[in-house]
Order: structure tokens, then C-alpha cells, then sequence
């Protein structure tokens, strides 16, 4: 929940210009639908393995999968809030959260796994099976080897709040402060901020190695080793997280406006902005398995299905 609350405060402190322009009423884009959910907790996290397999986690150690084309609740072994879940296959996943908590899906049910740090976690990743990566609060990283996991060296005091490798070998992390960490076959480098604004980093997302994005109070994009500043004429606007499905296709969720600020969903044609969307309920993660299909999850349970 930190990282919530930590995007909150960078609408209170930001202006991101994001292609979302200020409405009195809420503008629309079609398909997105809202599904039924079993939970009024808030979701912090969605990840699907396939069209008809999916898991979203939040508040309170709350899991839920979609399974049979509904939503239903799954047994949870904590009721730490949980931040970010993601899987590597069918039957075998992954969950981190609040003080370190680690959950790890097998044998058809989650199960607590030691952790080495009793720091807040923000992001999971992993690579493969025996490959993964997580961050967390005041530079926390930790890596999964070996059946096990354990602390990294870490170059930054910065809570990180995303993580993402485009390979085994290159990966990267975003936190506060306009932190950006790079990954380069064993070590985590800080990048240099090319930009004079200093403000919070909340998502990032890669759709090869020399092409990225990554959201927050700004929206920046890294094309063949540079970084870009995307600044579309239009109000106030705070990613969340966002997912690319390619250079020209991209969507974010967040937040926009004047405060009192509205919730929005805003799609990225590579032409800085695009359709927007303003839900009931501010959210704080989505997933795309296709073009014709994604997921989005946040305040209350909300739990929204794009279907064109």
C-alpha cells in the first residue's frame, strides 16, 4: 500500500501531461467493462497466464483467480497486504508484499517462503522457474536463485516500486525521486535522470531491449539507449502502472485533473495519447494477453475487463 499512497502524493506534487484532457463528465472508451468481484478490498496486482487463467492480489493477503470466466477468492496464508504477483506458469507463482511478506504458488495452494528483508516488496519478477527478482522500500532488492531467495546489492537508498527484465540479462527497476536502475549481467547500476524534474517513478514496462517506457509523475521513453520526455498538451496526469503491447500500442491507469483528482485509463497510440476513460474507482495495475484483451484492478475490489 505504500506504493498507493506514494502515488497519491505525486498527485498532489506533479503535473504529467498525458494525453488525458480534463472532462466535466466521464469520457468513455468502449470495451472496457466492469466484472463482478468477490472482494471490496482494494487489488493491487493482476497477472494472467493465459485468456481463461488469471490472479490479482491486495489488501489484506486477498487473492483472487479467475477461473471458469469468474472471479473467486483462494485461501490466503497472510493477511499482510500484498503488492504484486506474477507467474511463471500454470502452477507455479509468485506473491510479495508488505514487511517482505513472500508467497509462493504450489501444489495447487499459496504457502509463506522465508524472506530476507523485512522491507516493505513492490514488485516480483522473474525471468524463468529458478530466476527472479524482487523490489521493495529504501533500495530493497532481492533476488530468487537456488531454490531460495536473497538480498542484493543495491546502489540506491530509494524505495523502488517496479521492476521488469526484457532478458536473464538485462533488466530494470523504478522508485522515487526519478530513480532508474539498470541490470547488466550481474550488477544494478543507477541511470543518470536526463531530466531537470526530480519526482516519483511508479511503473516500467519494456518491449524489447532497446525500447521501454516508464510512468509516474512523467511518462519517459527509452529508444535505443535515450531516454524521451512525453509531454502531450493536456492536465495533470499520474500513472500508476502502464503495459505496452508494442511501440504503437500502449495503455496506462491513473490518475487526472485538477484536484480533486478522477480516475482514469488512458491508451498510448504512439502519437502521445489517445482514448480515455474515466472509471468509478481509481486503479493500480493492468495486464494485456492480446490486443483484444486485458484486465484492469484497484479501489474496492474494482476489477475491469477489456473486450472489444
Amino acid at each position: 500500500m505504500k506504493k498507493l499512497s506514494f502515488i497519491l502524493f505525486i498527485v498532489l506534487t506533479s503535473a504529467l501531461l498525458f494525453g488525458c484532457e480534463k472532462k466535466s463528465t466521464k469520457p468513455k472508451v468502449p470495451h472496457w467493462h466492469i466484472v463482478d468481484s468477490p472482494t471490496t478490498n482494494s487489488l493491487n496486482s493482476v497477472y494472467f497466464v493465459s485468456d481463461d487463467d488469471g490472479w490479482a492480489v491486495g489488501k489484506g493477503g486477498t487473492i483472487l483467480h479467475y477461473e471458469n470466466n469468474s472471479w473467486v477468492i483462494k485461501t490466503s496464508p497472510t493477511t499482510s497486504d500484498l503488492n504484486s504477483v506474477y507467474f511463471v506458469s500454470k502452477n507455479k507463482g509468485w506473491a510479495v508484499g508488505k514487511g517482505g511478506t513472500i508467497l509462493h504458488y504450489e501444489n495447487n495452494s499459496w504457502v509463506i517462503k522465508t524472506s530476507p528483508t523485512t522491507s516493505d516488496l513492490n514488485s516480483v519478477y522473474f525471468v524463468n522457474a529458478d530466476d527472479g527478482w524482487a523490489v521493495g522500500d529504501s533500495g530493497t532488492i532481492i533476488s530468487y536463485h537456488d531454490n531460495k531467495w536473497s538480498t542484493a546489492e543495491s546502489p540506491t537508498s530509494k524505495s523502488l516500486f517496479s521492476l521488469y527484465f526484457v532478458s536473464a540479462a538485462h533488466g530494470w527497476a523504478v522508485g522515487s525521486r526519478s530513480t532508474i536502475l539498470s541490470f547488466d549481467v550481474t550488477d544494478w547500476k543507477v541511470v543518470n535522470y536526463p531530466f531537470e524534474r526530480i519526482c516519483g517513478l511508479s511503473s516500467v514496462f519494456f518491449v524489447s531491449e532497446s525500447e521501454g517506457w516508464v510512468g509516474g509523475c512523467q511518462l519517459l521513453h527509452y529508444d535505443n539507449g535515450a531516454w524521451h520526455l512525453i509531454e502531450p498538451p493536456a492536465p495533470t496526469h499520474s500513472i500508476a502502472a502502464l503495459y505496452f503491447l508494442s511501440s504503437s500500442n500502449g495503455w496506462t491507469v491513473g490518475e487526472a485533473g485538477e484536484l480533486p483528482a478522477y480516475p482514469v485509463i488512458c491508451h498510448y497510440d504512439g502519437n502521445n495519447g489517445g482514448d480515455v476513460f474515466s472509471p468509478d474507482n481509481f486503479l493500480y495495475s493492468l495486464y494485456f494477453t492480446s490486443s483484444n484483451n486485458g484486465w484492469a484492478v484497484g479501489e474496492g475490489g474494482t476489477i475491469l475487463h477489456y473486450s472489444p
